[in-house]
């Protein structure tokens, strides 16, 4: 486990409380087995199959496949990663043709359970965060085996949403006869206090998962596979762009953007192939870039999807565009649409819910005065961030595609340029400049992107920073601002 991820853990939670607040219960009446589950091991340690067994026998979740994925490798995502127990969905209907994954595919899984023996438990007693409990920001505890099993447990997340398009995640860790529910988002992670893997709240986990909506399994439904028109449309123009040229349907995504300034506006829809710019990382902005296929005008893209931070003082990126093409700046790409990623409900048809967004909610779980969430002690750091996504009609190659050093040369003189003439016209500080974010134009020009950790420079504003963490690439930020 990295050092910066040790602040992220918020809990423990109570078990019901997560329970009801993350998997609710089904509107409708729906068989529910009475029987427990008929595993008689004092521990599920070393035995993954028998307790497999054991959860198809109670009847409890026929909609769930388990597959002991303890030596199986997902060799095509490249993640040496392997869950002890993997979960997937099973196709619908008796007559389906469709069979679920007999081995690891983190493309697929819905949550993973890992298994250690008991004294891997890697969170502090309730009454070790309770000794100090303005001084305690981290919930693991300082030991080598706490940091390795909370490494596997974030390894193996962070694989399901580099590979999904997600929202949140669940996962179940179980120590001997002892368990517990984590929920992941781009915030932190959630975990609740242990539950005795006989008291009947697994029963619960799994009973209540078989019955939710996609949504509230943490999928990202503005996103769905394309159908053979529009991959036929989408194609030919994606593969003209460099690298493209092996593009195959399998690749293609439909995804859907809004626009802020009239978000009741029909959404627009953009065929992406895999993603061309990613972070491995689970917490924080999350950025994703797509060369991606315009449906309406038929032309190439660029799409950035990530999680901006909410705070009142933090520009959204769209703004920020629209003041600076409102102000002339050069060199900077033309905007067609942004827009924070609606709440989206039922099962089917799409029903959005507008003026609810895509946000994390671990950051709501942290103790509040007054008693609220009492059961977090300490100050555990995790910020806010709303799903985003913007849409540049100019479309750009990497600075390492130059053609010749003065073009090199020419391309880094033209988004200095940009970077201050932003300053001069409007008092924007970019504050994230890196190779990543200037980008060669068609034409060979240069032009600088990502605005979105930018900040207005207000002559007598607040000169505390907007939030604990740092903002920027640490390579290229300024050696005072690191001293």
């Amino acid at each position: 486990m990295s050092f910066d991820f040790c602040d992220k853990f918020v809990g423990p939670m109570p078990v019901q409380d997560f329970l009801d607040d993350f998997l609710p219960l089904p509107e409708t009446p729906a068989f529910r087995p009475q029987a427990v589950f008929e595993f008689i091991e004092p521990s599920v340690s070393q035995n993954e199959t028998k307790f497999i067994q054991a959860i198809h026998k109670s009847g409890t979740c026929p909609g769930l496949h388990f597959v002991n994925t303890t030596s199986k490798f997902d060799t095509p995502s490249g993640y040496p990663y392997k869950p002890d127990i993997s979960v997937y969905l099973n196709p619908p209907g008796a007559n389906s043709c469709a069979q679920p994954p007999t081995g690891l595919e983190w493309g697929r899984i819905e949550f993973y359970i890992e298994n250690k023996p008991k004294p891997y438990d890697p969170f502090m007693r309730i009454e070790q965060l309770q000794t100090n409990p303005q001084d305690v920001s981290c919930h693991v505890g300082f030991s080598a085996g706490a940091y390795k099993t909370c490494g596997q447990l974030i390894a193996y997340a962070s694989a399901i949403h580099r590979s999904q398009f997600r929202v949140f995640s669940f996962s179940i860790a179980i120590f001997g006869d002892t368990g517990r529910f984590l929920r992941w988002d781009r915030s932190g992670v959630l975990y609740t206090k242990p539950f005795k893997l006989a008291d009947g709240e697994l029963f619960q986990f799994l009973w209540r998962f078989d019955h939710l909506s996609a949504v509230d399994r943490g999928h990202d439904t503005s996103v769905s596979p394309v159908d053979d028109d529009e991959a036929e449309l989408a194609l030919p123009k994606l593969k003209t762009y460099p690298t493209f040229e092996k593009v195959q349907r399998s690749h293609l995504h439909k995804m859907l953007v809004w626009d802020d300034r009239d978000r009741h506006e029909k959404p627009r829809c953009y065929i992406t192939p895999s993603v061309k710019w990613a972070t491995d990382a689970l917490i924080g902005r999350a950025t994703f870039g797509y060369i991606a296929y315009d449906v309406e005008s038929g032309n190439l893209v660029y799409l950035k999807d990530y999680w901006r931070i909410d705070h009142p003082d933090v520009q959204r990126e769209g703004d920020v565009y629209g003041e600076l093409h409102g102000a002339h700046v050069p060199n900077i790409a033309k905007m067609s649409r942004a827009c924070d990623v609606p709440q989206i409900s039922g099962r089917g048809a799409l029903q959005v819910q507008w003026p609810q967004v895509q946000r994390t909610r671990t950051q709501d779980y942290l103790s509040r005065p007054g008693g609220a969430y009492s059961w977090c002690p300490g100050h555990p750091r995790v910020e806010p961030y709303i799903h985003h996504r913007l849409v540049l009609e100019t479309v750009g190659m990497p600075l390492n595609h130059f053609k010749s050093t003065r073009q090199l040369c020419e391309v880094i003189r033209d988004a200095i340029v940009a970077h201050t003439a932003a300053y001069n016209k409007t008092r924007i500080l970019h504050r994230d400049v890196s190779a990543g974010n200037i980008l060669i134009t068609d034409k060979g020009t240069g032009m600088l992107i990502d605005w979105d950790l930018s900040k207005k420079v207000k002559e007598d504003g607040d000169a505390n920073p907007r939030r604990h963490s740092r903002t920027g690439t640490w390579q290229f930020i300024s050696i005072a601002r690191l001293l």
